[in-house]
């Protein structure tokens, strides 16, 4: 009885009085680490339903609802459920969005590529990000260009993200990026940088990751060190 309230609430123009939208409200109503409680709270609720009702809840006006809608069905079928996370890599909820792509990342399928792809043009900081980390030991088209442009970007978040996946990939243009990635003002982008130049092991990067070496934090000059023992 129940989890029929649960999905014709989700398709109501009223605001719906059960479990399900109480912990979804509270999430809305939170600063994010202390969302947890709530965030469990829907999860439980949607884990209890069938997958019909799981799909149904997908067009919840609520995005913790849908969030955690994806993610019980992509859990359970990540191969059949391609569909349903390709929209929600597009889904207008951030939070959405990042958990499709995150999900999407998991898939050796060309049309989850081709979606994180686009991500990585999205103008949401944090879709882009997801994006960036989720190209990490894929090919295919657009995918160097896409981490290239990842690395130049404005939020270090995404440059670092970026940085770590092109330790995956090869070429000129790879190398000479994660150099200029050595010299970033953020930390965890040069660290990054550096770690995906070790990981190449092109002998083209060995003049950033010795000047790397001295780098004036602590964790850059490990990954250096290490780096170094790669390629020399």
């Amino acid at each position: 009885m129940i989890l029929a309230i649960l999905v014709a609430a989700a398709f109501s123009s009223a605001p719906p009085a059960c479990p399900l939208t109480a912990a979804s409200c509270a999430c809305d109503d939170v600063a994010p680490f202390m969302r947890a409680p709530a965030d469990t709270g829907v999860a439980r609720i949607v884990r209890s339903m069938s997958d019909a009702e799981k799909r149904a809840a997908l067009r919840s006006r609520d995005a913790e609802t849908r969030r955690a809608s994806l993610k019980a069905l992509a859990s359970d079928h990540p191969e059949t459920e391609i569909a349903a996370l390709l929209a929600g890599a597009a889904d207008p909820s951030c939070d959405v969005s990042v958990a499709a792509i995150g999900m999407l990342g998991k898939l050796r399928d060309s049309r989850a590529t081709n979606e994180i792809v686009r991500a990585a043009s999205s103008d949401r900081c944090r879709v882009k990000e997801s994006a960036m980390w989720a190209l990490s030991e894929r090919d295919g088209p657009g995918v160097a260009a896409a981490l290239l442009g990842g690395i130049a970007d404005s939020d270090s978040r995404v440059r670092s993200g970026a940085a770590e996946s092109l330790g995956y990939q090869h070429g000129a243009g790879v190398v000479d990026a994660l150099a200029r990635g050595t010299r970033d003002s953020s930390k965890h982008v040069r660290q990054a940088s550096v770690e995906s130049l070790g990981r190449i092991r092109d002998r083209r990067g060995l003049a950033a990751v010795l000047a790397a070496a001295k780098d004036p934090d602590k964790h850059v000059r490990l990954a250096a060190a290490e780096a170094l023992g790669r390629l020399q």
